[in-house]
């Protein structure tokens, strides 16, 4: 299961996140919830979401800043923004960071679920990869023991005989 946080200012907007939606559905559960992009950023480093859901305007500290900051200091989170404005400039922005949509208000499930299982399939086949060539890896050291191990036992016999 991937972790989601919820960051949006509008408790309603929020509240309806997490619990108008099938979670588990989407391979997803909600580990918490912040009203603004401060209480966002203290979320992330305490509980390491997966998935960062954000609102673009916020008390104290936007969606945008928020996504920077985090990045930098958790870059393998990922980031979806859920915004009521369609301005080129935000939408721009988050293409610059990396966010991997940009949602606009009012969003439907079916739309909310879309983007979720498409965000799961991608780092699961990114975890994948991680694993192969962690596999590779260990291998290639492995052999390297065994060739190693091979030349050794070899001089040791020539220098026996």
């Amino acid at each position: 299961m991937l972790k989601v946080l919820l960051v949006e200012d509008e408790n309603l907007i929020r509240r309806g996140l997490q619990y108008k939606m099938d979670w588990t559905e989407v391979n997803c559960v909600v580990v918490g919830e912040a009203a603004t992009g401060q209480e966002g950023l203290a979320q992330i480093k305490a509980l390491r979401p997966d998935i960062v859901i954000t609102d673009i305007k916020m008390p104290d500290m936007d969606g945008m800043t928020l996504i920077r900051e985090a990045k930098e200091k958790y870059p393998g989170t990922q980031f979806v923004i859920l915004s009521g404005y369609a301005e080129f400039e935000y939408a721009e922005t988050a293409i610059e960071l990396g966010v991997k949509s940009y949602l606009l208000k009012p969003i439907s499930n079916d739309e909310l679920k879309r983007v979720m299982r498409k965000l799961f399939e991608t780092l699961e086949k990114e975890r994948q990869m991680e694993v192969e060539i962690f596999r590779k890896h260990q291998l290639e050291t492995e052999q390297k023991g065994w060739l190693q191990e091979k030349a050794v036992n070899h001089l040791w016999q020539d220098n026996a005989a």
